[in-house]
Formats: structure tokens, sequence, C-alpha cells
């Protein structure tokens, strides 16, 4: 599985800092398989982050995810593009202290095989604290 990290970070006047991580994994899966598994976006625990995540609980448009280590975070989900493979949420609350939230995540067909796909995701968030240098 070829894993690639790209972080990019400023920090604003208010000494606040925004970060941007870009991420991309290959699956080896078939990527119609990959595409339902990631937009089943109530049943992340059971299907994506089993062990990293606990539990999920659907809260009207809103997911409560319960990651391992007991913190709860409350998604909203932004959009599902179908013919994109492309979904995106936002961070509402949680005790992380976020004034800022994006995340997305797609499926990309790799090679010429149907036997594996690209994941791209990208977040980027904004709290207080969160660069330790300029």
């Amino acid at each position: 599985m070829r894993k690639e990290v790209q972080y990019r970070s400023r920090r604003g006047e208010d000494g606040w800092g925004m970060v941007t991580v870009r991420r991309e994994i290959v699956v080896d899966a078939a990527p119609e398989v990959v595409w339902d598994a990631l937009k089943d976006y109530g049943a992340l625990h059971e299907r994506l982050a089993a062990g990293f995540v606990a539990d999920v609980r659907m809260e009207g448009a809103d997911r409560v995810v319960t990651f391992f280590s007991g913190v709860e975070a409350r998604e909203r989900l932004v959009g599902i593009d179908e013919a994109a493979w492309r979904i995106a949420y936002s961070v509402t609350e949680s005790p992380m202290g976020f004034t800022h939230h994006m995340a997305s995540a797609q499926i990309v067909a790799e090679g010429e095989g149907p036997g594996s796909c690209g994941l791209p995701t990208a977040c980027r968030t904004r709290r207080p604290g969160l660069l330790t240098t300029t």
C-alpha cells in the first residue's frame, strides 16, 4: 500500500494556525467496493475505521463519532458526489478546539485493472496553538 502525505501550515497574525494535510493511499479492492464503504456515512466504525473509531451514532444530519480514546466529535455531511466518488464533511463540535475543519475523500481508479484504487484525502483545520513554529 503506497502512502503519500503532504503538510502545509501557516500561522495567522492572531497566532492561530491553519494546517492542510493531504494523504493518499492505495487500497487493494475494486473502486466500486471502496466507494460503497466510503459513502456509507453512518457506518464509519464498521466499514472503514474499525478499532480507531469505536462507535458512530446518527443524530439528524450529524454523525457523532466516538474514537477509541473516548473523545467524541460531531461531524456534518457537506456532500456526496456519486459521479466523482467524493465525500466531504466538517467537524462542527469537538473538544479539540477547532474553529474550522473541512475534510474530503475521493476514490480514484488506479491503473488498468479493476483490483485497486487510490484514496486521496484532504483535511484543513484551524485552532489556537496548532503550530509550534512560524
